[in-house]
């Protein structure tokens, strides 16, 4: 009787309450499983054949109904075109492989009778004896998206929620539509020289505050150099008389003013309630889903020899009571660079293998090279290129440089690299690891807060080595304890757990100042574009920018170490916020003149602003549904392919990046609030973007995107409190900014203005000695109806001697020239002094806050345990598992092991591989050393026993191992060295403590295996 069959028994499900084992179809090649097996998943062992036979019965029973619509097309028109599915014998089946990527790769849910609570529940990849089917995009409810854990739950709705805001806000703004449209903002059109721009605005920027009253007037004491950014409203007449653009529409009504009032209160309860229903959201789903993290401990700074986990489980055995015990112990090591290079051998070969026979001692180099020259003359190439124009841009445009990236690497160059990286890695395997972390996981959550809660430091306590701060049973040998609740196991970024603060802190810098360098880049190439095709095609250029150089940031960010995935995630969101929020809205407004703000070219403000709201309503999902990699992956190189497994490996789906998504919502809410007050009708497309952004990321969801894996509510919580605050701040200061600086003329009434300006004036020409209004009948000529001279008067920001914060009356100066209106005085003094109240409550709100915070963090420590804890023990739940020391590379299917894991219940894991064994998986394996217990891999999955140890060909692989080491245990040059030739582990050690009932439960099995 196996272990599942075991759990499924009555008396044992009382005690462990445990789902019943689903079955699962995992494929027998990393390419060919399911790219995540959770709940402890045994399934039955199947060899390849059998995987093979039961994936092409999905194939032959879906439904064209059921399929994606490129899965149909591609089978309906494009299978037996030679262009794209090349002739060959013994190609690979790409009907096949399109059933991969429906039913592992894509999610499903179970069909049939379902209850409310199930209907929507997700399926294992790879189910085939229930029914399943593809999650409809657009028809599945929200509540299913907890499927994918609690942090897309939360994005979801915050895209819904802003949605809805930005519909409601739109709706309040119509009266500032129909304000700046109106006669009572532009004044009496007959008396207004309109341009012939400004006559033909579309209807969204006539509803704007671009001015289409504007007149020359006289300003005899103005010089070229005062309008050197905007030579075009500054002219000299035949007789030297010095003329001005002046703009007299009335921006600061009341009317105005209030609606784009109202709305920033509105904004402000809106992002108040949305805050909260949120966080409710966010305990309610911790509460309702237990995670390794509620029962886990993580030690920072442990002494750098305290290897033995027998020490580690009898210290903080100390915290566990009534019945409670420390379950796991994870040591992990500094081996970081040993780990790395073993995985990169570990790819080289599993390409090379693809390649070669199987059956290839890769260790004997004269055999190796035989099975690569014979299978470079049969093939020539990874791929099957055909000739022809598809065949000659594989060949020369795009194969070259993916080998610089180590793909489509010939077999002899894997092989050199290989033995390269070989002999790294013996050199690693002789130096000296020190322990740079510890995980410890209790029975119950009990345990855990016991332990937080005693061995609770504050920064100043660890660094002083403040050993009063802890009773003395809470000092380790003698060693204050730096201890965390950790992250989750699979948000652990083992590789980069021993980096220090300080590189951590100069990699961020560097990536920082890498994202300054394109944010320049972007913003000449956009200033250019717009000074010559315009704002349409400079609006296309700042999307694809946003689309498109985030990703060369993810790439320079993969050198960029955190020790978890959420440090990560909240990097890559800072730095992909700051470029798209610069880019979006601070760029424009920069390298547009303070005086062409009002202005209607289309190289200035407004347009600029219209022409990337458009193209963000289009291209951007456009780029996103287009799905250019992966497509490119599943339509150009997997028809190539050479055999089924590498076919397999491109239909993968595309990883995405939570972070990344955020970015877009909080782009978009930091332009429309950044530009409100002057263009109302943001709203309106803030309410098309969000609308279209939500539906087309449902899409991606069931239909293009990948697994990843499920992140917690860190990311949500950092939206909301500092950047969605932020934009909300941005709304507040630039409104009052905006309505400070009317009418962006620079132009002034001095308060002894001389009279007799009044008349018209010939020869006329502007900076760059063009006529005024050359081609027409009036060339040249300017009529000036004001009477009085005007004087020059900076009411730009940069201009100013004061400080502009807050923007009321103030910042005009005590000198005697003064541009504001009574009305404006009134609504900046309002605006000013309401963002000062906003900004004030925002930094109490973030760094008073945050200041306790770090006061507490500093001081006494911040541990503070949030809901009640379920009384549920870690051993009972199978959706749990413990923190096992695993790489992960996108790409790859199942994540590399790299410690020793013969002795651990297997449960803890976290996936299962039904045709092979976890050693397959195992780095350690690779270029096995002498100090491991065991250097012969287990060929066939375990999975049907407790640990590996209990499988009956582990008796005999020890003995194995043990031989082939003999020579080495009685060398003399050894002596001294207690792990056959070192003295301290190797690779990272995890150990389980099983219950009494888990105990008991093994021996049962083993007596009936007797």
């Amino acid at each position: 009787m196996t272990v599942a069959a075991l759990s499924s028994s009555p008396d044992l499900r009382q005690r462990r309450n445990l789902p019943t084992y689903p079955s699962t179809l995992n494929f027998t090649s990393p390419s060919m499983n399911s790219l995540r097996c959770r709940e402890g998943l045994v399934g039955a062992n199947l060899s390849e054949e059998e995987a093979n036979a039961i994936l092409q019965q999905l194939a032959d029973k879906d439904k064209d109904n059921k399929k994606t619509w490129s899965r149909v097309f591609v089978e309906r028109y494009l299978l037996d075109k030679n262009w794209y599915y090349p002739k060959r014998p013994n190609r690979p089946d790409l009907k096949r492989a399109w059933a991969y990527f429906e039913h592992v790769t894509l999610p499903r849910h179970f069909t049939g009778e379902q209850t409310v609570d199930t209907k929507f529940r997700r399926a294992e990849p790879g189910e085939h004896e229930k029914e399943t089917e593809l999650y409809d995009p657009f028809r599945t409810p929200q509540q299913a998206f907890v499927e994918w854990g609690v942090g897309i739950d939360l994005y979801f709705i915050s895209v819904w929620c802003f949605a809805i805001f930005m519909f409601i806000a739109a709706c309040m703004n119509i009266p500032s539509m129909m304000f700046y449209s109106s006669e009572e903002y532009n004044g009496d059109p007959s008396a207004v020289a309109l341009s012939e721009e400004t006559e033909n605005l579309p209807f969204d920027l006539k509803a704007s505050a671009i001015c289409s009253n504007f007149r020359w007037v006289v300003c005899s004491d103005c010089t070229p150099e005062q309008w050197n950014r905007d030579p075009t409203r500054f002219a000299t007449a035949e007789d030297g008389t010095i003329l001005v653009l002046r703009n007299f529409c009335n921006g600061t009504q009341g009317t105005n003013a209030f609606t784009n009032y109202a709305t920033l209160i509105f904004a402000i309860i809106w992002i108040s309630l949305v805050s909260l229903y949120l966080r409710a959201r966010g305990v309610r789903f911790d509460e309702d889903k237990i995670t390794t993290s509620d029962y886990s401990v993580n030690v920072k700074n442990p002494p750098p020899d305290a290897y033995d986990p027998e020490e580690w489980h009898n210290f903080f055995s100390q915290f566990a009571t009534d019945g409670d015990q420390v379950t796991c112990v994870t040591v992990t090591l500094d081996n970081e660079e040993l780990v790395a290079n073993t995985f990169y051998y570990r790819n080289f070969r599993s390409q090379l293998l693809r390649k070669i026979p199987v059956d290839t001692d890769v260790d004997n180099e004269e055999a190796t090279r035989a099975a690569i020259k014979k299978y470079l003359d049969d093939n020539g190439s990874p791929y099957y290129i055909e000739s022809g124009c598809i065949g000659w841009i594989l060949k020369t445009l795009v194969v070259p440089p993916c080998n610089l990236f180590n793909m489509f690497l010939p077999a002899d160059k894997l092989y050199d690299k290989m033995c390269v990286l070989k002999k790294k890695i013996i050199e690693l395997q002789e130096k000296e690891y020190k322990v740079s972390q510890v995980f410890v996981t209790f029975e119950t959550e009990h345990g855990q807060r016991a332990a937080l809660s005693a061995l609770q430091l504050g920064l100043l306590d660890v660094l002083t080595v403040n050993k009063k701060a802890v009773t003395q049973n809470c000092l380790f040998r003698d060693t204050l304890l730096h201890v965390v609740q950790p992250a989750e196991p699979n948000a652990v970024r083992w590789l980069d757990l021993d980096d220090t603060p300080l590189k951590i802190f100069t990699m961020c810098l560097i990536t920082f100042l890498v994202n300054v360098l394109f944010i320049a880049f972007a913003t000449v190439c956009i200033y250019f574009a717009r000074q010559n095709v315009g704002p349409f095609f400079s609006g296309i250029l700042v999307t694809t920018f946003n689309s498109t150089i985030p990703q060369a940031i993810k790439l320079i960010m993969m050198f960029e170490p955190h020790q978890n995935e959420g440090g990560f995630q909240r990097s890559l969101y800072l730095n992909i916020t700051l470029f798209r929020w610069v880019l979006t809205a601070i760029v424009p407004q920069v390298i547009t003149p303070h005086t062409s703000t009002l202005a209607s070219d289309s190289s200035d403000l407004l347009p600029t602003i219209r022409g990337i709201l458009v193209s963000e309503c289009w291209l951007t999902p456009l780029l996103r549904l287009s799905d250019y990699m992966t497509n490119a992956k599943k339509h150009i190189i997997a028809p190539r392919a050479q055999n089924q497994e590498d076919m397999m490996l491109w239909f993968q789906g595309t990883f995405y990046n939570l972070g990344e998504r955020y970015t877009d919502l909080t782009k978009i809410l930091f332009v429309v609030f950044y530009y409100s007050s002057l263009f109302p009708f943001v709203f309106v497309y803030g309410f098309i973007i969000l609308f279209i952004q939500y539906f087309v990321d449902r899409f991606s969801l069931f239909r293009l995107w990948g697994w990843n894996p499920q992140l917690g509510a860190e990311l949500a919580t950092f939206s909301r409190k500092y950047m969605i605050l932020g934009c909300l701040a941005a709304f507040a200061i630039m409104s009052s900014f905006i309505y400070a600086q009317f009418p962006y003329d620079n132009v002034c009434d001095p308060s002894e203005p001389v009279n007799g300006a009044a008349g018209s004036y010939a020869g006329v020409t502007l900076a760059d000695g063009v006529l005024v209004n050359e081609g027409s009948e009036n060339a040249g000529i300017v009529v000036v109806s004001q009477d009085t001279e005007v004087a020059f008067c900076d009411q730009s920001r940069s201009g100013s001697d004061e400080f502009w914060f807050p923007a009321t009356k103030r910042v005009q100066g005590d000198g005697p020239l003064t541009w504001f209106t009574n009305e404006q005085a009134r609504i900046t003094a309002v605006y000013g002094w309401t963002s000062v109240v906003i900004v004030a409550f925002l930094v109490i709100y973030l760094f008073g806050r945050s200041a306790g915070d770090l006061a507490m963090f500093i001081f006494t420590g911040v541990y503070q345990p949030e809901g009640e804890p379920q009384n549920i023990d870690f051993s009972s739940n199978l959706n749990i598992f413990g923190y096992v020391p695993q790489l992960k590379y996108v790409g790859h299917p199942f994540p590399y092991i790299c410690c020793d894991i013969d002795d651990l219940d297997q449960d803890l894991i976290g996936w299962n591989d039904a045709s092979h064994s976890y050693d397959y998986y195992n780095l350690i394996f690779e270029i096995p050393h002498k100090s491991q217990r065991r250097t012969i891999r287990m060929e066939k999955n375990t999975r049907e026993f407790p640990t590996i140890a209990d499988s009956p060909e582990y008796a005999s692989l020890i003995k194995s191992s043990q031989q082939s080491l003999d020579s080495t245990e009685n060398d003399p040059a050894k002596e001294g060295k207690t792990l056959r030739g070192r003295k301290t582990p190797l690779y990272s050690i995890i150990k389980h403590y099983p219950t009494k009932w888990q105990l008991a439960l093994r021996e049962q099995w083993r007596n009936q295996q007797v």
